[in-house]
């Protein structure tokens, strides 16, 4: 009986101590975030949407590692796991479809907090775009990473450098 009395005033012991030590992280606020918008009202009204594509993961591959090792003459051999999942039955009108909704809806959000979309055809006009070749959607098209599509929405103009 003894024995257990010591144990749990050991453990009480060690569980106050912990939280005399421990760190607190201070009042947490959570907020969203616009991506410069806020900072755009301030400056501009007339904004040119430079860049705009979705990417979805279709296809995602994972493999865990674990070396051989152990402790006093405990050996333990080394171990690989590998794990793939993919999208079956996706169709490309459904993620061409779904990069319209989306680029739909940011421009409705834009132009509800007041701001106006300048066209293509007055961007390439700037210095920003002088020299760059202008691109229009509608695609979808393997990006460089692996397992994952690009889609850009129908009707939208964006420049690019070819080298």
């Amino acid at each position: 009986m003894k024995t257990n009395v010591r144990i749990v005033l050991l453990f009480m012991v060690i569980f106050n101590f912990s939280l005399i030590h421990a760190q607190g992280i201070g009042e947490f606020k959570p907020s969203t975030q616009d991506y410069g918008t806020g900072k755009l009202k301030k400056n501009a009204k007339r904004i040119y949407i430079a860049s705009f594509n979705v990417n979805f993961e279709v296809y995602k591959e994972a493999i865990n590692y674990k070396a051989s090792g152990g402790f006093g003459g405990n050996v333990k051999g080394e171990a690989m796991a590998r794990g793939a999942i993919g999208l079956n039955g996706l169709l490309q009108e459904d993620i061409q479809a779904k990069t319209n909704q989306l680029y739909n809806e940011f421009v409705a959000d834009l132009k509800a907090k007041g701001f106006e979309i300048i066209s293509p055809e007055v961007a390439s006009k700037t210095s920003t775009y002088e020299g760059w070749e202008k691109e229009t959607g509608p695609y979808v098209v393997e990006s460089g990473l692996p397992g994952v599509m690009t889609a850009v929405p129908e009707g939208y103009t964006f420049f690019i450098v070819r080298y």
